[in-house]
């Protein structure tokens, strides 16, 4: 059977993970609104996967099937709870698993994890073959960038590409860079150029700068990648990762707003008081930027105390775009 990489079209367009960000609730939204090839969860703390009780480790792996393409993605440093909790992601029915070497959050460098891996050679090879003997019958994949003070992408990337992964996504930024400066496509092709040596059956995804899916797919003659994956943009607009003139047609089927409260109608209905309704206060621009008639609203949401208070406020403002036909 093939895997969920060689079932996609090239190139395909991949959701970024985002902690706090693409939660069950706002990965169904963009199905919704942008439908794009692959997504992928949030960041799950292996260690927290391996216990039998509720935590919010298990609570980044949960989702709904109409998410499906859908690649769990896996943070830590221990190989023994990667193997266990690529185990778990298997049984859950995800389609595959990837593991986080990318992240540049401090906390995480300073735990030896996410982006803290490249320093570590060694144990990042050992972290791969446990996720693979956890989830035997998934794609494993990395999530990683080009170094972690300067680019090294013969030395770390050629390395990742020795390990037979189905998949590697390269973030074109170092992690000292975080999100600051641009990122380097010409990276890119040299990634491409070590995988055409070393792994040819390895799918290479490009990160970094990425505006939109139109866009992605205007350098595809340039950076010849299998996929490309877009990660802030989501939260500049929930149609940023439809294809070309999807994009504007999906705009008119479905208005921002109406977007908006089926996310936070989601989110209520998901978390309950697991999660507060503040994360959905980073939407309000996502939805409902550059529509003048809509500021009044995006001051009160702001300000809104809970889930039903952002509902009555978007019920209000929609009554008044439609008010009732007299009888």
């Amino acid at each position: 059977m093939r895997s969920v990489y060689q079932r996609l079209p090239r190139p395909f367009i991949a959701a970024a993970p985002m902690d706090d960000i693409t939660d069950t609730a706002f990965r169904r939204v963009l199905r919704q609104a942008s439908a794009p090839d692959l997504m992928y969860t949030e960041f799950a703390w292996v260690k927290g996967l391996c216990s039998s009780k509720p935590t919010r480790s298990r609570d980044r792996l949960r989702f709904h099937p109409e998410e499906r393409p859908l690649i769990a993605q896996l943070w830590g440093r221990d190989p023994e709870a990667f193997e266990r909790a690529a185990a778990v992601a298997e049984q859950l029915g995800f389609d595959g698993v990837d593991i986080n070497m990318g992240c540049s959050v401090r906390k995480v460098l300073k735990r030896g994890a996410g982006a803290g891996l490249i320093a570590t050679p060694e144990l990042a090879a050992a972290i791969i073959s446990a996720a693979r003997r956890g989830a035997p019958s998934l794609p494993l994949s990395v999530k990683t960038r080009l170094g972690l003070t300067e680019p090294r992408v013969a030395e770390w990337c050629g390395f990742l590409l020795r390990q037979d992964l189905a998949a590697l996504c390269v973030h074109a930024r170092t992690a000292a860079q975080g999100y600051g400066g641009d990122a380097d496509w010409e990276a890119i092709n040299e990634v491409l150029a070590l995988r055409d040596r070393l792994a040819p059956e390895t799918v290479i995804v490009g990160n970094g700068d990425l505006a939109s899916a139109g866009s992605a797919l205007q350098l595809h003659p340039r950076y010849p990648v299998d996929g490309f994956m877009i990660g802030r943009a989501m939260l500049q607009s929930p149609f940023a990762l439809s294809r070309g003139p999807e994009a504007s047609q999906r705009a008119v089927e479905v208005s921002g707003l109406e977007l908006y409260r089926r996310h936070i109608t989601l989110h209520r209905e998901t978390w309950r008081e697991r999660r507060s309704a503040g994360v959905l206060k980073r939407f309000v621009r996502t939805y409902l930027a550059g529509a003048p008639e809509y500021a009044e609203l995006r001051r009160a949401l702001l300000l809104s105390r809970d889930h039903d208070d952002m509902l009555a406020l978007i019920s209000r403002a929609q009554t008044q775009q439609n008010p009732p036909l007299p009888a």
